[in-house]
């Protein structure tokens, strides 16, 4: 299976954009594991936009995540799968995407959003002329000894 699904569709993760324009790239592969257990493996992909948390502009960052869960009946069943095997209930018969893909989306994004190379407000206060309000405060001073 592939598609795209709005950003607008993912409620907690649009929550943490800057905008919720664009969508989902996903290319999704279901296959029967036994026993009437299912598995989704494939990819999902965007591009959205986050606030930089150093110059407060917005930011375009392209996140991408690997989906390999093992879809099954019932929490007991979740509860027996091994460790390093990713579960999700499902208990009827339509899977919702977006519960399979928000919680990984969310994890990929970076804790503290930060454009790649230095921001432009930061490179205009490094570049501007240093002001020094008190450097000419001890000449005041030695000035004012000999007076």
């Amino acid at each position: 299976m592939q598609g795209f699904i709005p950003l607008s569709r993912f409620v907690r993760f649009r929550n943490l954009l800057a905008s919720e324009e664009g969508e989902i790239d996903l290319r999704l592969h279901f296959e029967e594991v036994g026993s009437g257990l299912a598995r989704v493996v494939g990819a999902a992909s965007a591009s959205v936009e986050l606030f930089c948390q150093n110059c407060l502009h917005v930011m375009t960052l392209q996140v991408a995540i690997d989906v390999n869960t093992r879809l099954v009946k019932s929490d007991s069943e979740l509860h027996s799968l091994a460790e390093n095997i990713d579960g999700m209930v499902v208990d009827t018969p339509r899977l919702s995407l977006t519960e399979l893909l928000e919680d990984d989306l969310i994890l990929v994004l970076p804790m503290v959003p930060r454009h790649d190379v230095p921001c432009i407000e930061t490179l205009k206060i490094v570049g501007s002329e240093t002001r020094r309000p008190f450097a000419d405060l001890s000449k005041l001073l030695l000035q004012r000894e000999k007076d």
